[in-house]
C-alpha cells in the first residue's frame, strides 16, 4: 500500500510541518474540517513540544533530549510535559544524535542535508526540518506554527 498521495510509495509529496505558533490552530482546523490529517498532508511532522499533542509522523526535536527529563524534574516545570513522552516516542526524532534512553531518537542528517542544501543556515528547529523536506525532496510543504 502506497503512503503517498501521489501512490508512489516514496518520500511524501506533502508534509505539514506544525510548530507551536499560532497559526498550528489552522492546521488543527483543516484537520477537523476534513476528519483526517491524511486529507491534510501525506506526513505530519511535528516541531518540539507539539509531539506531545498532535498525531505526527516525525519529530524533530534539535535539543539534547536528555535535558527535558532533568529539567522537567529540576528547573522547569514548563518542560514537564516531555518527560511524559519523550522516552517513549517510537520515532523517528530527529535530533542531535542517538541518545541512550530514547529508543525512537535518530541522530539528525546534517552533514547530508548541508551537502544537498549547499549551505548552512540553521538558526531554530523549523530550519532543520526545512532542510530535511528539501534532503527527502519532499514536494509540498506546509507551514503551521512557524
Amino acid at each position: 500500500m502506497s503512503t503517498t498521495s501521489t501512490g508512489d510509495g516514496e518520500s511524501p509529496y506533502t508534509v505539514a510541518l506544525v510548530a507551536m505558533g499560532p497559526s498550528r490552530q489552522e492546521y488543527l482546523n483543516e484537520c477537523l474540517n476534513r476528519s483526517s490529517r491524511f486529507q491534510v498532508a501525506d506526513e505530519t511532522w511535528a516541531i518540539n513540544a507539539m509531539g506531545g499533542v498532535i498525531q505526527h509522523d516525525r519529530l524533530i526535536c534539535m535539543d539534547a533530549l536528555p535535558y527535558f527529563a532533568k529539567a522537567a524534574r529540576d528547573t522547569n516545570p514548563a518542560l514537564a510535559g516531555y518527560a511524559d513522552w519523550l522516552s517513549k516516542h517510537p520515532g523517528p526524532i530527529y535530533t542531535q544524535r542517538r541518545y541512550e534512553g530514547f529508543p525512537g531518537s535518530v541522530e539528525y542528517p546534517l552533514k547530508e542535508v548541508l551537502k544537498d542544501c549547499g549551505y548552512a543556515y540553521f538558526n531554530n528547529t523549523v530550519a532543520y526540518a526545512v532542510g530535511l523536506a528539501l534532503l527527502m525532496k519532499v514536494r509540498h510543504l506546509k507551514l503551521y506554527g512557524c
